[in-house]
């Protein structure tokens, strides 16, 4: 009877036994497997921030190449439409010095180089350039709609007169056949200079 009390004590102590060594081995191998899987999810984590940064980054930078190309653009197109209108108030200067082909306007009030319609209106005053006079070879440029320029007496007894210009980017398109208005849409650049004549001593 003692044999048989002991038996079932001893598988006890041996099936504890081995199941605390199972328990802890198993408890010991999922720690480890655990902490790896941490690692890892950290690891993803990580990468997942750092890609959404050089994503950011790399949008930003494209963003900024577009406007920095814009930006490029626009000084390109302001510079020749400046050339252009440079280019008319030199051929009118040169106009009223030699008795040239462009019309004197007599002194009006408002000036008619300060009323917009004179400039756009169906019955424009302005002086429109032959294409030639830009020497758009050089420039390397073509220009759809020519510069302008007015010229007008400041006061009636003195030999002053206004030169006002303006000159056109290339992008701005050539006055349609007909039509109404004379608005251009794109870049646009108004130049003005005074020539005055000296009195003959009588």
């Amino acid at each position: 009877m003692s044999q048989l009390r002991q038996f079932p004590r001893q598988m006890r102590a041996a099936v504890w036994n081995e199941s605390g060594r199972e328990f802890g081995n198993n408890l010991r191998f999922h720690s480890g497997k655990q902490q790896q899987q941490q690692q890892q999810g950290v690891a993803l984590i990580v990468s997942i921030i750092l890609l959404l940064l050089v994503s950011l980054f790399t949008a930003a930078a494209i963003r900024n190449a577009g406007s920095n190309e814009q930006v490029m653009g626009g000084v390109r197109t302001a510079e020749l439409a400046t050339q252009a209108a440079e280019a008319a108030l030199r051929y009118c200067e040169d106009s009223v010095r030699k008795f040239g082909p462009v019309p004197i306007l007599a002194v009006r009030s408002p000036p008619a180089w300060g009323v917009i319609d004179n400039w756009d209106g169906s019955q424009s005053l302005a002086y429109t350039l032959p294409a030639a006079t830009l020497n758009q070879a050089q420039l390397g440029v073509t220009y759809q709609r020519l510069p302008e320029c007015m010229v007008e007496r400041l006061l009636p007894s003195e030999e002053i007169f206004v030169i006002t210009a303006r000159g056109f980017g290339p992008e701005v398109k050539a006055l349609a056949a007909g039509a109404g208005t004379r608005r251009p849409l794109g870049a646009e650049i108004w130049l003005q200079s005074h020539i005055e004549f000296e009195k003959a001593n009588q």
